[in-house]
């Protein structure tokens, strides 16, 4: 397995958009707090495309799960330990706890908790759990140091120019901010997999290092999207034995693979306008987050859709699952009722 951290500059803005609520509505406040697995699939293409030329090849490695690759969430670095955080499992929100508002207020939990099993009735002994801002949690002994927030939402006004019509010229948009810590690096990691001969795998890891200047996500042209730099290494991915896993990576299973998402959230990706009257197709995912249960051996691949408006496949859309291991501890939260203390 293979980990890629893009790093943040130091007070850098993101832009992640998500669907708007209706094509009239002039604002472009629906945004994600991370990149998600299907824009960092388009980036690593269109960048293959720009270095190397045709990324058929490429896309077919993708298909073939001979690549996959997770969505991408916040790390940072601080005091010499590395924290990593992963979306938080959707099923904790079945805990009957006297602080369920809390509960549904965290939205990442770090890995070192997943995989030491620490279930929600654990989470807020500050003995043993801390929170970085409302949606962070991580094992108390991870971070020393008060940290208040990862990033903030920055809302901004824009100016549409190429439109007449003056009511819809002034809009907002909303940014993902890093925070300016001192002594602190944050960013983005992702998990990668792959089978690749060695000059393509070389190919891969020099696009992976061209998305630092490239950027990810909308604004770029205004600085937003830009890294400091990235790391490629080889890590530990985590074994169990058991055959539930959370899904780090959007899903868009096949019907005869959609009765292993136990508990999940499904939203619609897509729509974006390529021409004045052209958009591309909507198209339902599961969101990061799910559990998921694998018999056995059986693989659990997911799609790639083809969301171009004439089906000719220009454009694409990843819907193949990354799955992450749980700790068997995690079976207490579906298989009987969970309180908290």
């Amino acid at each position: 397995m293979t980990l890629v951290e893009l790093i943040s500059r130091p007070g850098a803005q993101y832009h992640f958009g998500n669907i708007l609520p209706t094509d009239e509505d002039p604002n472009m406040t629906v945004v994600s707090p991370f990149p998600q697995s299907d824009l960092l699939f388009s980036a690593l293409v269109n960048i293959w495309a720009k270095v190397f030329g045709d990324a058929n090849a490429l896309v077919d490695r993708f298909m073939n799960d001979e690549i996959q690759i997770s969505s991408a969430f916040f790390y940072l670095k601080t005091g010499g330990k590395t924290t990593r955080f992963l979306p938080k499992p959707i099923a904790a929100n079945l805990v009957r706890s006297d602080d369920h508002k809390k509960l549904k207020k965290i939205q990442f939990v770090s890995e070192n908790l997943i995989m030491n099993g620490i279930l929600p009735n654990q989470w807020f002994d500050m003995g043993e759990c801390k929170f970085v801002g409302h949606q962070f949690l991580c094992l108390a002994s991870e971070i020393t140091n008060e940290i208040s927030s990862i990033y903030d939402e920055t809302v901004l006004p824009k100016v549409k120019v190429h439109t007449d019509d003056k009511e819809k010229q002034l809009y907002s948009q909303t940014n993902i901010q890093f925070c300016l810590h001192e002594d602190i690096e944050t960013g983005y990691y992702f998990y990668l997999s792959e089978r690749l001969p060695d000059d393509e795998r070389e190919k891969l890891h020099t696009v992976i290092r061209i998305l630092a200047d490239e950027g990810l996500g909308g604004d770029r042209t205004s600085g937003c999207g830009l890294f400091e730099g990235t790391r490629i290494q080889k890590c530990d991915f985590p074994q169990h034995r058991e055959p539930y896993f959370l899904s780090i990576s959007l899903g868009n299973p096949s019907p005869k693979e959609r009765d292993a998402f136990l508990y999940y959230q499904v939203v619609t990706r897509g729509g974006r306008k390529i021409a004045s009257r052209t958009q591309l197709k909507y198209v339902n995912m599961i969101a990061e987050g799910a559990i998921v249960k694998r018999d056995g051996d059986q693989p659990l691949s997911g799609r790639i859709v083809d969301v171009s408006p004439n089906n000719d496949g220009t454009y694409l859309r990843n819907g193949k699952v990354f799955l992450y291991p749980l700790h068997p501890n995690y079976r207490a939260l579906w298989e009987k009722d969970t309180h908290t203390d």
